[in-house]
């Protein structure tokens, strides 16, 4: 797969001895390239259109020498070199303020706070355009993402977003954030659900599916395909194998897929939070 890698921060931003802000060239952020900061050797923004990565973030390669790539801080003494209308207003802001300061022997200091626009953002964020992107996704139906940027997915191995010890929902792809509503509604109900995401169907991480078997006493699958030969089933047979438990599959009933908007195509094959909540509210009650 081919994108384009996000340039991740390393660092606290702290004001320059010249009283700027880091440099704009990489809005504060770290560049990729190898060997010691030179602009002999230093790669341009441009450089990282079509580089290939592994995982999330992390560039294979040089793509000019094919070396692998390491992360190195942007050094704060060099020129900015604003590359956007944002940047450059940012720039223009700080200088007047530092210029002002100077002209009537002020103390003046610019300092910017890294922040991040993008809907990988976490809410805690305190940067306003998290909270737009999020709405926005809200607002068009589109289920939130669950992750941040830079997480990195570990092949064959589960993520547990959430503890419990009434009933353990193993999910994955968009039904992910349709077990974590499902769970929030069913802690309201006093019952708490562990959040499992299964990002790795083949291997199976049959270790966490065997312990939350055992924590739990009880197991749901929730995905976005037939629960005939689908993720439902691996987890089936791998309970049958080492711990069997109550189990109930949420997904497509073996029926033919139709056309349309994801949300009523979800709702039509039951594949939402409350589909989630009501199989999971089945399953306590199995012995």
């Amino acid at each position: 797969m081919f994108e384009v890698a996000p340039l991740p921060r390393t660092g606290p931003i702290t004001p320059s001895s010249s009283g700027r802000a880091p440099s704009e060239a990489t809005g504060g952020r770290a560049e990729w390239h190898r060997g010691p900061m030179t602009s002999r050797n230093r790669l341009g923004r441009d450089s990282f259109r079509s580089i290939p990565i592994v995982g999330v973030g992390r560039p294979q390669a040089c793509p000019r020498c094919g070396s692998a790539l390491q992360p190195t801080a942007t050094g704060e003494d060099k020129p900015l070199y604003p590359t956007s209308i944002y940047a450059i207003t940012k720039r223009d802001h700080e200088e007047m303020a530092i210029a002002f300061g100077q002209a009537y022997e002020l103390p003046a200091v610019a300092l910017r706070f890294f922040n991040i626009y993008g809907s990988r953002q976490a809410l805690t964020n305190p940067y306003t355009g998290v909270a737009a992107i999020f709405s926005a996704r809200m607002l068009a139906r589109q289920a939130p993402v669950v992750y941040e940027d830079g997480f990195e997915y570990q092949f064959g191995r589960a993520r547990i977003l959430q503890e419990g010890a009434d009933v353990a929902i193993v999910a994955c792809g968009i039904l992910v954030p349709e077990a974590l509503r499902a769970a929030e509604s069913l802690r309201r109900r006093g019952v708490k659900a562990s959040v499992i995401d299964l990002n790795t169907i083949k291997p199976l991480d049959g270790d966490v599916i065997e312990k939350y078997a055992r924590r739990c006493g009880r197991v749901v699958t929730a995905e976005e395909h037939n629960i005939m030969g689908g993720m439902g089933s691996a987890v089936a047979e791998i309970l049958v194998e080492s711990y069997p438990v109550p189990l109930r599959r949420v997904g497509v009933r073996d029926t033919f897929g139709e056309s349309g908007e994801a949300p009523e195509l979800m709702k039509k094959y039951g594949l939402t939070a409350a589909n989630i909540e009501e199989a999971a509210l089945a399953v306590r009650g199995k012995n």
